[in-house]
C-alpha cells in the first residue's frame, strides 16, 4: 500500500491518468494528513487509515472518517454500500476501523470547510482491510447486517 512508500512525497515521476491529465506522482498521490485542493489537480489519488465508518442516518450513505472532526472524510453514497461490502467480504461498517483505503475523486471542501471526496465509482476505491478482518477466500459474500 502507498502508506508505506515514504519517498512517494517527494517523487518526481510523472503518473497520466486517461481523461484526466498528467500529474506529478507527488501531487496526485496525497495523504488524507496533507489534502489541501491542489490548482490544477482537482482529481487525485488520497490515502491514509480509516478511523472510524459511520452509517449517515439521513441518506444511508457510508462516511469513511480519517480521524478528528477537522480531518477530510470518503462518502460512498447507499447504492454503492452493498457491491463494496460484497468486494471487500465485510459485515458492517466497523469491519473498516483500521483499514487502509485508496480512492481516486474530487476533493471537496463543504461550507464548513471540512474536506471530504464523494466515491462514484467502486472502481475508484481500494482497501486493505486488518489482518484480523481478511478473509478474501471465501466464496460468499457476507451481507451488510444494517
Amino acid at each position: 500500500m502507498l502508506v508505506a512508500i515514504p519517498a512517494l512525497n517527494s517523487s518526481r515521476q510523472w503518473v497520466d491518468v486517461p481523461n484526466i491529465g498528467t500529474f506529478k506522482v507527488a501531487d496526485f498521490f496525497v495523504r488524507f494528513e496533507r489534502l489541501t485542493e491542489l490548482p490544477g489537480c482537482p482529481y487525485l489519488g488520497a490515502f491514509g487509515k480509516v478511523h472510524s465508518a459511520l452509517l449517515a442516518p439521513l441518506d444511508g450513505a457510508l462516511w469513511l472518517n480519517a480521524g478528528q472532526v477537522d480531518d477530510p472524510s470518503i462518502c460512498i453514497p447507499q447504492p454503492l454500500i452493498a457491491a463494496l461490502a460484497e468486494r471487500f467480504q465485510m459485515g458492517d461498517a466497523s469491519d473498516l476501523t483500521e483499514a487502509d483505503v485508496l480512492v481516486f475523486g474530487i476533493l471537496r471542501t463543504s461550507r464548513n470547510g471540512k474536506k471530504f471526496m464523494v466515491l462514484d465509482d467502486l472502481n475508484h476505491i481500494t482497501l486493505v482491510l486488518p489482518d484480523d478482518q481478511q478473509d478474501f477466500g471465501a466464496s460468499d459474500a457476507v451481507g451488510w447486517s444494517w
